[in-house]
């Protein structure tokens, strides 16, 4: 079976074909409910090679060496982790990925056990690699049988002899004997590799490769058709029938048909397509969600703020995660009230949802709904990962955000804090109002100030007024964030926020013996660390297009981060597998020596 996982690498990894195979979706089913293709992928083995350029995959061999003289002569040290990663990237794979036309999987239907029916295909094209490869894993593997021909092409199975002691047979104990087939059937003819769940996924498969299935195929799909645009030019696209597939699945599970039925009333989701695409100075994932145009969601209806990014880049400052929401321009509060109740009620959450605490809030005459309809956009700033984040209230009309700060305290009263006046002082220019724990029901002060357009409200009064005096000046990623305009949401995360810089310190080993088959946690040495805070900000993009939802998400890569990264990466995985190792023999050695020395008298 290992080389059959070495076929897929080669076919789906840096590998394969000079130009797209347009057949891939002809060689599914029309009901296919979840397609992944890898149509270019001498075009992905070109991105990869650029994304390695300079770091140790580019040629791990010396790496790998210079990990084994660290052992002493005669001592066995696992490779081939790191070995795989070398040979997947290596100059000699990457050139003959350019003669694979491509790979795809899919899945069309689910059987009466609940059990997806997939199959997957990779077109060789000119590789002589892959058939050799196949060749022999045929011919010399003992495990594998035949067990049908379809259409000149024999498929594999592999076998598993059962040996069974029967005491009745002849009164001796003599041993019955059977042959039991699993796992997926695979097959080959010259410049077609095939796997499958089933013989009749198998049969599907092959029958379109010979143009002998005359049923419609996956490109025929209008829904398919419709993410043509999306697909072209991809390293890894994938397409999911949200409907179809939620159809075909057995409807068993009566908490995943509630969550079911709360992602429909709160989307309306028809299919997704998702694209992943590699350069040398970054990695970006997209995804569009196709929505009902028929019903009116939530989702749909709250994400259309026609804003731009721009007020947002000057919060995006480096080491600060930041989180904006534009809010839609009409209609503001009953959609943002339709979006968050049903989640709320999915979720299971106690207490009370978004509609009911806006009219506690009206009743009271606490806050007139007018104010807070007046919101364009909500911000949440995390400087310092130890402390809450900071929420920034935005809009235009002053009147309104003067209107919500006076009426902070008595909204933290109705939640549970004790009735106080704040204090204020003027910091840094601003002038903050606080509110002790006690005030806040949340057992944590609060502070807030204001400045024309924007209400900000935090825990730190000295942060709250660094924010407030923040001039707008272009942001380190600005660029970036200009790409996708007009978003409903966006997020800018560091990774030296997200990730400690340091191990926590060990626990203290428990009195009992560890049980030491298991392997040791994985640990990033500072270097890797320090490569990982180093990077730029990841970029999270949600907007609406019309009928679709457009998600992105970007992680720049300059070329130094990237191969300080990729080095401490595979670095990890040399010094993982030694501990491995190591931890093997810390275990083996008690039990050899038991078998070998004789017991004490």
């Amino acid at each position: 079976m290992r080389i059959v996982i070495v076929l897929l690498l080669v076919a789906t990894g840096p590998f394969a074909s000079r130009a797209a195979d347009a057949g891939l979706a002809n060689l599914f089913p029309a009901e296919t409910a979840l397609f992944v293709e890898c149509a270019r992928p001498g075009q992905l083995a070109q991105h990869l090679g650029e994304l390695i350029k300079g770091s140790t995959l580019e040629n791990a061999l010396p790496a790998i060496d210079k990990m084994r003289e660290k052992f002493t002569p005669g001592s066995y040290i696992e490779t081939s982790a790191a070995g795989g990663l070398g040979i997947m990237f290596s100059p000699e794979m990457l050139a003959e990925s350019a003669r694979f036309k491509g790979a795809a999987f899919g899945i069309s239907r689910f059987n009466k056990l609940g059990e997806p029916e997939w199959a997957a295909v990779i077109l060789t094209g000119d590789s002589h690699a892959a058939g050799l490869l196949m060749r022999g894993f045929l011919s010399t593997s003992v495990d594998v049988r035949k067990v049908a021909t379809v259409e000149r092409v024999d498929l594999y199975q592999e076998s598993r002899g059962e040996f069974i002691e029967d005491p009745l047979l002849g009164g001796r104990g003599d041993v019955q004997r059977s042959v039991r087939t699993s796992g997926p059937l695979f097959g080959y003819r010259p410049g077609m590799i095939v796997f499958a769940s089933s013989k009749e996924a198998a049969t599907d498969l092959i029958r379109r490769h010979g143009e002998n299935e005359k049923s419609a195929s996956l490109v025929s799909h209008a829904g398919f058709q419709s993410f043509d645009g999306f697909r072209s030019g991809a390293d890894l696209f994938a397409y999911f029938d949200i409907k179809a597939m939620l159809k075909a699945m057995p409807q068993r599970d009566a908490e995943a048909q509630t969550a079911i039925a709360a992602l429909d009333k709160i989307a309306a989701p028809q299919a997704l397509a998702v694209r992943l695409n590699f350069s040398g100075s970054d990695i970006e994932l997209e995804a569009r969600l196709r929505l009902d145009g028929k019903v009116t969601s939530p989702l749909s209806e709250f994400l259309t703020a026609p804003i731009g990014v721009s007020p947002a880049l000057k919060w995006v400052q480096p080491g600060t995660n930041v989180l904006m929401l534009n809010l839609p321009e009409k209609d503001r509060l009953p959609r943002l009230r339709a979006l968050l109740d049903p989640i709320v009620k999915a979720t299971g959450t106690l207490g009370p949802d978004a509609s009911e605490l806006l009219e506690d809030l009206d009743r009271r005459k606490i806050i007139a709904r007018a104010d807070l309809a007046k919101i364009e956009r909500l911000v949440l700033v995390m400087e310092n990962p130890a402390m809450l984040p900071l929420l920034l209230v935005l809009a235009e009309d002053d009147t309104a955000l003067s209107a919500i700060e006076a009426a902070i305290p008595a909204v933290l009263e109705a939640n549970g804090g004790q009735k106080t006046e704040p204090l204020t002082e003027t910091v840094e220019g601003i002038k903050i109002r606080s509110l002790d724990k006690s005030a806040t029901g949340m057992n944590v002060p609060m502070h807030y100030g204001r400045k024309p357009g924007c209400l900000a409200i935090g825990s730190d009064r000295k942060q709250l007024a660094t924010i407030l005096n923040r001039e707008s000046k272009p942001s380190p990623i600005a660029r970036d964030i200009e790409k996708y305009p007009q978003p409903g949401l966006l997020a800018a995360l560091h990774w030296s926020t997200l990730l400690p810089a340091e191990m926590p310190p060990p626990k203290k080993a428990p009195a009992a013996r560890p049980d030491l088959r298991q392997s040791p946690p994985v640990e990033m040495s500072a270097e890797l660390r320090k490569s990982i805070h180093d990077l730029p900000p990841l970029l999270l993009v949600l907007r609406r297009d019309r009928q679709d939802l457009h998600v992105a998400i970007r992680q720049p890569l300059p070329a130094e981060a990237r191969i300080a990264l990729l080095n401490g990466g595979f670095d990890l995985v040399v010094r993982n597998a030694a501990r491995t190792i190591q931890r093997s023999r810390e275990f083996d050695t008690p039990i050899i020596e038991q078998r070998l020395l004789p017991p004490l008298p």
